[in-house]
């Protein structure tokens, strides 16, 4: 019985592009994010969703290992950057 090791794709992908597999996981999870973040942006514009979408599909690219696990420390902390000023101004009641 064979099956399909999608952990294996940045590789065989590399591999057709001639580039490198890390080059390769990054086009394949940018992919990914368009096709799960796309319809987002499109339809709703709910930047909440948005972030969570992101989160999740981040994640499940760096559980296929076709991402570093850096670089969704990376999107996390730019993201709770870009909530900060929010949520400072909600705390606090500056914004009422």
């Amino acid at each position: 019985m064979s099956g399909i090791d999608l952990t294996q794709v940045p590789t065989q992908l590399g591999a057709a592009l001639n580039i490198s597999s890390f080059a390769a996981g990054l086009i394949a999870s940018a992919f990914m994010l368009l096709l799960f973040d796309l319809p987002i942006v499109i339809f709703s514009r709910n930047t909440m969703l948005l972030s969570v979408m992101t989160i999740l599909v981040l994640c499940i690219d760096v559980a296929l290992t076709w991402l570093p696990y850096f670089t969704l420390v990376i999107v996390i902390f730019m993201l709770a950057l870009l909530f900060a000023s929010e949520m400072r101004t909600w705390i606090t009641g500056r914004g009422h």
